[in-house]
C-alpha cells in the first residue's frame, strides 16, 4: 500500500555535472562542437545510474582537464572574427580604450548568469572583473583579460555543480527549491543540459512553482529534441543499451553481425523510446508494442521485408514475431555473450531492470556454466545444459528463479535473429515467472509483464526518480514515494511523459532540506 500523510522528501547532496551534462551544457552555453567531457574520467555509477550526487567523486585530474577544456572552449570562441553570431553573443558590447571595466563587467555578468544557471551578485563578479588588471600586469591586452575572466567562471564551482543551498543546513526543516534551482533540476531531468531561455524567464517570474506552470514547461520540453536526452542517458543506462556500442559479439559465432547492423540496432530502440515521450502512450505498452522503427539493414536482419531507402521508417509488427522492446536487437544482444545466448543474463535483466526484483549476487567460487557441461553432449540446447547446471547445490536457488525468465526469450540467438531450433532441435520458450506464473514464449511473457500488478510501471518511476532526483530511494520512505508518483502518474495517463510529470510535481523533486549535525 502507498505510505499515507506527509513523507520526507529527502536530501540531495551538491552534484557535479556528469560528463555528458557538461558537453551538452558547453554547447548550448557557447554553441561550440567540442566534446571535453570524451576526455574526462567514467563517472562513477550507484543504483544504476551516474547521475546520483553522493558518489560523484571530483579528482585532481577532473581539474586538470576542467582547466584544458576551459581554456579550448574560450579560446575557440574568442578566435572568431568579430561578425561571427557566437562571438557577438559572447561578447556583448565593445570594450573602450579609456575605462574597458563597464563593457567587461557586462559581458562577465551576461556570461556567468547564464552558465551559473541564477542571476550573480555585483560582489560575485568583482573577481572576475578583476583578472583584467592581472593580464594588464603582465603586459596582456583586455581580450587577454576577458579571457581570463571566461575561463575562471567556467572553472567556478558555481558552473562545474548543480548548486543548491538550504538556508539553514543543520536544519532537516523542509523548504521548497529556488525557481532557479527547481528550473536546473527540470532541465537537467529532462535534456541533461541547461536551462532555455523560456525556462529561464518563468524562473525569473517566480512562477515555476506553479504546478500548471510544471505541467506547461515539461509539456513544452519533451515535444524539443533535446528530450532525446532521456532516451539516451535514462534509457541507456536503465536498460543497459549503453553498453551497445562496445559489446562484444563474436565474428564466428555470428558472422553477419558488423558496425551497421549495431548501430541500426540502437537506431531502432532510440527511435521506438523517443516515440513513446511524445506520445500518450501507456508506458508499459513498450513490452507489447505492435511496431516498431527498422532501416533496411535491421528488417533483412529480423526477416521482415525491407523499406524503401536506407531511412528508418515506422513499421508495423502485426504479422511477425516481435513485440515491444524484449524482442529488439539491440536489448537481446547486450543480454548475450559474445558467442552464444544468455538466459540468466536475460532473466536477470528483466527482473532487475523491469520488475526491480534484483536477484542476489552468485556466491563466491561457483563455477561458470561451461560450454559443455560434464557428461553432456555437444548438441545439448541451452535449456538442457542450464538444467545440468542447476543440479550443483549452490546454483539451483537463484537459478530456479531466474533461467526460466530467459528461457522465454530462446527463440532469439545472440544477436536478436528469430529461430525455431537449436542445433537442430525444436526450441523449448516455456517459462515460468517467479510466483510460478508459467507462459509460453516471448510474446506471452511481454503480455504477462505488463500486467498492472506485475509492478513495472512502479519499477520504472523508481528508476527515473532515482535518476532525476540523483539519490538513492531504497529505503521504506523511497519506496514509498516511487508508488506515490506512480499511482498520480497511473492517474494521468500512465505514460511516460505523465511519470516524468508527477515526478517533476512531486516533494522530492520540488523541495529539500538540511540534516541535523
Amino acid at each position: 500500500m502507498p505510505p499515507q500523510g506527509s513523507l520526507d522528501p529527502g536530501r540531495v547532496p551538491l552534484r557535479r555535472l556528469n560528463r555528458a551534462e557538461y558537453c551538452n551544457t558547453v554547447r548550448d552555453l557557447l554553441g561550440t562542437s567540442q566534446r571535453p567531457c570524451d576526455n574526462f574520467p567514467q563517472d562513477n555509477v550507484i543504483f544504476g545510474f551516474d547521475t546520483i550526487a553522493e558518489v560523484q567523486s571530483l579528482s585532481s585530474l577532473h581539474l586538470e582537464l576542467y582547466e584544458q577544456a576551459a581554456t579550448s572552449l574560450i579560446d575557440e570562441v574568442m578566435a572568431l572574427p568579430a561578425t561571427d553570431a557566437r562571438r557577438a553573443n559572447l561578447l556583448t558590447c565593445q570594450p573602450s580604450a579609456a575605462d574597458p571595466k563597464p563593457c567587461v563587467l557586462q559581458i562577465l555578468k551576461g556570461f556567468a548568469e547564464r552558465a551559473f544557471r541564477r542571476p550573480v551578485a555585483p560582489d560575485e563578479l568583482s573577481d572576475y572583473v578583476a583578472l583584467l588588471d592581472v593580464a594588464s600586469a603582465q603586459a596582456g591586452t583586455v581580450d587577454d583579460g576577458l579571457r581570463l575572466g571566461l575561463r575562471a567562471i567556467l572553472l567556478s564551482p558555481n558552473f562545474l555543480f548543480r548548486v543548491e543551498l538550504d538556508p539553514a543546513p543543520d536544519s532537516p526543516a523542509v523548504h521548497p527549491l529556488s525557481d532557479y534551482e527547481l528550473a536546473s533540476r527540470v532541465s537537467y531531468s529532462l535534456w541533461s543540459t541547461m536551462p532555455d531561455g523560456p525556462l529561464f524567464s518563468t524562473a525569473a517570474n517566480g512562477t515555476l512553482h506553479d504546478p500548471a506552470e510544471l505541467e506547461r514547461q515539461v509539456a513544452r520540453m519533451l515535444q524539443d529534441p533535446r528530450a532525446h536526452a532521456i532516451t539516451t542517458d535514462f534509457v541507456g543506462q536503465w536498460l543497459e543499451l549503453r553498453d551497445l556500442p562496445v559489446v562484444d559479439v563474436n565474428a564466428q559465432a555470428f558472422p553477419t553481425f558488423d558496425a551497421s547492423l549495431r548501430s541500426a540496432m540502437g537506431g531502432e530502440t532510440d527511435r521506438f523510446f523517443d516515440e513513446f515521450l511524445r506520445q500518450p502512450f501507456d508506458a508499459a505498452t513498450i513490452l507489447t508494442a505492435d511496431f516498431t522503427y527498422l532501416n533496411s539493414r535491421l528488417a533483412m536482419h529480423y526477416g521482415i521485408a525491407p523499406p524503401a531507402g536506407s531511412d528508418f521508417v515506422r513499421v508495423s509488427l502485426t504479422d511477425t514475431a516481435r513485440r515491444g522492446i524484449l524482442m529488439q536487437g539491440s536489448i537481446l544482444t547486450v543480454t548475450s555473450y559474445p558467442n552464444r545466448t544468455s538466459p540468466v543474463a536475460r532473466g536477470v535483466w528483466v527482473l532487475s531492470r523491469l520488475l526491480c526484483s534484483e536477484p542476489p549476487p552468485p556466491p563466491p567460487n561457483v563455477p561458470k556454466l561451461p560450454e559443455t557441461p560434464p557428461g553432456a553432449t555437444p548438441d545439448m540446447t541451452m535449456r538442457e545444459r542450464l538444467a545440468a547446471h542447476r543440479q550443483l547445490p549452490q546454483c539451483g536457488a537463484c537459478h530456479d528463479t531466474i533461467d526460466p525468465i530467459g528461457l522465454g526469450l530462446e527463440n532469439f540467438d545472440g544477436i536478436g535473429r528469430f529461430r525455431s531450433t537449436e542445433g537442430g532441435k525444436p526450441i523449448d520458450s516455456a517459462g515460468k515467472l517467479p510466483d510460478g506464473t508459467l507462459f509460453s514464449g516471448p510474446a506471452e511473457l511481454a503480455t504477462i509483464l505488463k500486467q498492472p500488478e506485475r509492478g513495472f510501471e512502479t519499477c520504472v518511476t523508481h528508476k527515473m526518480l532515482t535518476y532525476m532526483v540523483g539519490r538513492g530511494f531504497e529505503d521504506a520512505t523511497g519506496l514509498g514515494w516511487s508508488q506515490r508518483v506512480s499511482d498520480l502518474a497511473r492517474a494521468s495517463g500512465g505514460s511516460f511523459g505523465s511519470i516524468v510529470t508527477s515526478i517533476v510535481k512531486s516533494a522530492p523533486f520540488t523541495q529539500r532540506r538540511g540534516e541535523s549535525p
